[in-house]
């Protein structure tokens, strides 16, 4: 989700410009450094870890979110030495209270707990996160903090160069031995919590030779300026806090945790997974680890402190790394807006007869209608080339396909949104993680994510689009007259075409049309 994107829009339309800093003064901080294993202090993890990465990486897709969500749940509890959370959102809501109880049981024993949240969405968790703060070997700094905490509106007012570049990236390491990362936040609707609304994501728990730049990267953020002590910058009262833990520790008795208490306690993933057994959900979908190698991939703090040149983001590293795509290239990106540059780029890559697809969220889907105009109108120039566009529908069909596919859960269907962020590139290598395809992540968010060689993975994201891609995402083509229009199978397996936004209000289109017009989409 995006929660700047209403306040970007609106600072735009006005002309209001930032004029001054709202940073709180910077405090003294000690640096701390991610705990290396050693002979001396092996952990569970590590045991079962280690002899398994000595010649290959291990990748294990987590797509059910009962699945992602119980599976780092058990790290927690089986971490021995250290957890190092760094997240862009952190709900104040079920999933929220309930991991952040976990954190504080995994300090209680004894673990180091180091946990960075970026500032932009933290409203409201001051008094819990000061209070979970004063837990010994548990420590929270918020990054790229607000300095005006009751109108958090207003920094983006008065410091908007600032306040507008977040550390969008989600990183999870257990013990320095496991880690997940991937396009998931902690809250409800990336754990499908209600039937109201959810997000159809993508994580993978990893192991082997990424871990030590995991590690390193960690710590640059952690030890950055901007990186605050979460008591230098927030305020509450000792009943406040109080009142936030019995909030917290009461989510536990809440009747709709009970699906997730049971899922943690269900769960053989992580035990299969250190064991190197096959695993299988409970939709009997195959579903082996990935042996292979994986290289990190992120970008350095300092691109959110100052304007950065492309060359040394993380997209110039996905690029180096990738190569040039000679034959297919397959794109998952919730929010796509690839501008001129981007647009032509891939013309030409669709003259030179490589066959480019495309998944992204459809505007009654997409949780951000103000960003989908500046997509919307590239679309016809990327079908003209000859691009194969699919958007996601807001009630994609829930039966599974494999272990990679994007799905919701099993049996219900409810208004839904895209937020798996993937890309591979001729069969052989494939990207996951917080990057979205968009001048936001390219340019002023800093982002995380894995490049996956060989061909299993990238061979699963080529499903996505082979595999009933009807019934998850409408088809955007041209008709006759050039004009855009959507087919998608229906509950009948019926072919339904469309000819204008399928399922969008009146108002998200007039949104999506008027602020499409407005020269602002460097900041989308």
């Amino acid at each position: 989700m995006r929660g700047t994107h209403k306040f970007i829009v609106a600072l735009m339309v006005s002309g209001l410009a930032s004029g001054c800093s709202t940073l709180p003064p910077q405090p003294v901080v000690t640096p701390s450094q991610s705990i290396v294993a050693s002979v001396n202090s092996a952990t569970d993890l590590s045991r079962r870890i280690d002899p398994r990465i000595e010649r290959t990486d291990l990748i294990y897709p987590l797509i059910d979110p009962l699945e992602a969500f119980s599976t780092r749940v058990q790290l927690i509890q089986r971490a021995q030495r250290s957890l190092d959370l760094a997240y862009y959102i952190w709900g104040n809501d079920l999933t929220g209270k309930l991991m952040f109880e976990e954190l504080q049981q995994a300090a209680k024993r004894g673990v180091r707990v180091r946990l960075l949240l970026d500032d932009n969405n933290t409203k409201g968790l001051d008094p819990l996160l000061l209070a979970l703060n004063q837990t010994p070997h548990l420590e929270i700094r918020l990054f790229n903090p607000m300095g005006i905490r009751s109108v958090r509106p207003l920094n983006y007012v008065l410091d908007f160069n600032r306040t507008q570049r977040r550390m969008h990236g989600k990183s999870f390491n257990a013990d320095g031995e496991v880690m997940i990362i991937g396009g998931r936040n902690i809250s409800d609707p990336y754990y499908r919590v209600t039937s109201d609304f959810f997000f159809a994501d993508l994580d993978v728990m990893a192991a082997g030779s990424m871990l030590p730049a995991m590690n390193q990267s960690f710590d640059r953020y952690w030890n950055h300026a901007l990186a605050y002590p979460v008591d230098s910058v927030a305020h509450a009262s000792v009943q406040q806090q109080h009142d936030a833990l019995q909030d917290m520790q009461a989510a536990l008795n809440d009747p709709r945790a009970d699906t997730y208490i049971e899922a943690v306690e269900r769960n053989r993933t992580l035990d299969q997974w250190l064991l190197g057994q096959n695993l299988a959900t409970t939709s009997n979908a195959e579903a082996n680890t990935i042996q292979t190698s994986a290289i990190l991939v992120d970008d350095h703090p300092i691109k959110i402190a100052q304007a950065t040149p492309f060359d040394q983001t993380i997209g110039a590293r996905i690029r180096a790394i990738s190569g040039q795509a000679q034959q297919s290239l397959d794109v998952i990106s919730p929010y796509f807006v690839p501008e001129d540059d981007g647009t032509q780029a891939l013309i030409e890559m669709a003259k030179r007869g490589i066959k480019i697809r495309i998944l992204t969220n459809s505007l009654a889907a997409t949780d951000v209608p103000a960003l989908h105009g500046f997509y919307a109108k590239r679309r016809v120039s990327l079908l003209q080339a000859g691009i194969q566009l699919y958007e996601f529908k807001p009630t994609a069909n829930s039966r599974p396909i494999s272990r990679w596919r994007l799905r919701e859960w099993r049996g219900r269907q409810s208004n839904g949104s895209l937020h798996a962020k993937a890309i591979s590139w001729d069969d052989d290598m494939t990207y996951v993680g917080s990057m979205n395809l968009d001048p936001r992540s390219l340019m002023l968010n800093s982002e995380v994510g894995l490049m996956i060689t060989g061909p299993v993975a990238a061979q699963q994201i080529n499903e996505v689009f082979n595999d009933r891609v009807l019934e998850m995402a409408y088809h955007v083509t041209l008709d006759p007259q050039s004009k855009l229009q959507w087919t998608e199978k229906n509950t009948d397996d019926q072919i339904v075409t469309h000819h204008s936004e399928p399922a969008a209000s009146f108002k998200r289109k007039a949104t999506a049309k008027l602020v499409g017009l407005l020269p602002i989409g460097y900041l989308m």
